[in-house]
């Protein structure tokens, strides 16, 4: 699964809260500050203005969907003074073994220089009981540039949150969250959100 500060298409579901003008951030719990290589994300809980979607880990996929199913796909921004927050939710079932590498590596992709990132669950489902991870996955950042050969550097980075122990069947849930923009834009904020999916 892969995140991107800007969310591509496809997904399976959107919720765009009405924008906050001038909206003081909400008082949240001090995060915890991890550093990973050369750059650091932090871990916190999901904020108060998100509004929370029902994960049912009941359902039973169907039969030939694929080595992978998506269950949940949520994204939410909402705008304040100090910039907008992205607030990514992704939810992928292994359903067979060769979907098992691509569950197990979340992706979010984010520009250090102006952005932060926030992990706030990320939860393995198993047998219908959550398995917390967010404090044993482990985070590599790394640089890619996928645009060096023109000479275009950007300056994004992957932070790619790998788990063990995911088996067939599981459900591995990650929730986070993108803060800041491009100070470019001169508080001017655009965005763009899919529509819709292959679930």
């Amino acid at each position: 699964m892969l995140f991107r500060s800007r969310p591509p298409a496809p997904a399976a579901a959107i919720e765009v809260p009405a924008p906050a003008p001038a909206a003081q951030a909400p008082s949240e719990p001090k995060p915890v500050v991890v550093q990973s290589r050369t750059f650091d994300y932090q871990i916190e809980e999901v904020p108060g203005w998100v509004v929370q979607r029902e994960l049912d880990v009941s359902k039973k996929a169907s039969k030939g969907l694929g080595a992978v199913r998506i269950r949940l796909a949520d994204y939410q921004t909402r705008i304040f003074q100090d910039g907008p927050r992205r607030f990514f939710r992704y939810a992928e079932e292994a359903l067979d073994p060769t979907g098992l590498q691509r569950v197990a590596q979340a992706q979010i992709q984010f520009n250090p220089d102006y952005q932060k990132l926030v992990l706030h669950r990320v939860t393995v489902w198993r047998d219908g009981k959550p398995l917390p991870r967010v404090k044993d996955a482990r985070v590599d950042l790394l640089q890619r540039e996928a645009e060096l050969e023109k000479s275009l550097y950007q300056g994004h980075v992957t932070a790619s949150i790998v788990l063990s122990d995911v088996r067939v069947g599981d459900i591995v849930d990650v929730e986070a969250s993108i803060l800041g923009e491009n100070p470019i834009f001169a508080g001017m904020y655009g965005t763009e959100f899919p529509l819709g999916g292959q679930a």
